[in-house]
């Protein structure tokens, strides 16, 4: 199946499994499985050091901010990785601007 328009085709079947391709009237573009890895991670470190300065800030205790962090950061880089895949299927909003 594709999905077209005057400025994109969205191919869901990619050659891999782990690269989806959409190709663009000014070329073709590839989302490789390890940048969703990358984006999460990089994401992963602003929320670790946020969540540690908002929990110190409050309770002054950095074993208090140092437990929330670990516990919170386990749990919400596996969500935010599996959200990031599920919309990448989404065709929705896609478009050349």
């Amino acid at each position: 199946m594709h999905l077209e328009s005057p400025n994109i085709l969205i191919c869901p079947h990619a050659i891999h499994p782990r690269v989806r391709v959409f190709h663009v009237s000014a070329g073709v573009f590839r989302e490789y499985l390890g940048r969703s890895v990358v984006k999460a991670i990089s994401y992963r470190i602003i929320v670790v050091v946020a969540d540690f300065a908002a929990v110190y800030l409050f309770t002054g205790r950095v074993e208090i901010a140092l437990g929330f962090v670990v516990v919170s950061n386990i749990y919400t880089s596996v969500l935010y990785f599996f959200h990031e895949r599920f919309w990448d299927r989404v065709a929705w909003g896609r478009g050349v601007g």
